[in-house]
Formats: structure tokens, C-alpha cells, sequence
């Protein structure tokens, strides 16, 4: 039924009961059919879907292999893990030329620099490396041309 009211110019229009509600229903019907359709591809793939953590499984059995055959060891450890000294030099050090003298000497070292975070001057240098604590005080001694003494000018 349409109405027309000549004041306002509005027109009514009435819809038979229940119109509105089967495209509802259409539509709810459509959102259902969608999720089951989803459900049920899950559960033809499921196993294609599996595929994927067990290729990433072999990977890591894979890179871990091969990390082993080249460190000869599954991670690298430091000298906290594997022993070693770590020596704190205070006062400023030429990093890099310390660095090679020390690698010529021990072999695998590590060398950082630390410095005052207002200024950015350096303040020590940390030498950690798996020789002995003699040998390695008796290289910077002779290195840096001074004695080290604990609790002056280093710590080790």
C-alpha cells in the first residue's frame, strides 16, 4: 500500500511481512555456507598444511648440522661458557692496532671500547680471550710499555 500526503510530500510504503527477513535469512545462510566451506577445506588440507612445520624442522636439523661441522660446537660461547680472561685496561689504548697484535699473538680476540656517554672519550678498553691470565698480562705489559697493577690501571 503507498501513501501520499500532499503537505509533507511522503510517501509510505508497506512491505508484506516477512520480505525483509528471507534476504536476512539469504544472507546468514550464505555467511554459514562460507565458514563451513572453510571448515571443511581445513580438513581436506590438513595434511598439505602439515607439510610446512615439518620442512621448517628439517631446515633447523639442517642449519644446526651445519653450524656443527664448521664451529665444531652447536652455539658459540663465550669466555663466560668456555673460560678465558677478560682483562679491563683504564685509560686510552689504540683499539685497532691493539686488536691485530692481539690476534697475531692468541689467536680469536675481543677487544671493546668503553666511554664516558657525556663526552664520548674513552675511559678503558676490555680484552677478553681464552689465554691464560700470565700470558696475556705479560703481552700488554710489554704492548703497552707500562706495568698493569690490579685496581690502578686494570682489572683482570
Amino acid at each position: 500500500m503507498v501513501e501520499l500526503l500532499a503537505s509533507n510530500q511522503l510517501i509510505r510504503v508497506r512491505f508484506p511481512a516477512g520480505a525483509l527477513r528471507v534476504k536476512n535469512k539469504n544472507k546468514m545462510e550464505e555467511q554459514q555456507n562460507q565458514e563451513t566451506q572453510k571448515k571443511n577445506w581445513h580438513d581436506k588440507h590438513y595434511k598439505t598444511l602439515l607439510l610446512i612445520p615439518i620442512a621448517l624442522l628439517i631446515i633447523g636439523f639442517v642449519y644446526m648440522g651445519f653450524f656443527y661441522s664448521q664451529h665444531h660446537d652447536f652455539f658459540l660461547k663465550d669466555i663466560s661458557l668456555m673460560g678465558g680472561t677478560s682483562v679491563t685496561i683504564n685509560g686510552k689504548t689504540d683499539i685497532p692496532s691493539l686488536e691485530s697484535a692481539l690476534t697475531n699473538k692468541f689467536g680469536e680476540v675481543n677487544v671493546r671500547e668503553v666511554s664516558d656517554l657525556v663526552t664520548g672519550e674513552q675511559i678503558a678498553t676490555i680484552v677478553d680471550t681464552t689465554a691464560s691470565a700470565e700470558d696475556i698480562k705479560a703481552f700488554l705489559e710489554d704492548y703497552l710499555g707500562y706495568k698493569l697493577i690490579e685496581g690502578q690501571n686494570s682489572s683482570f
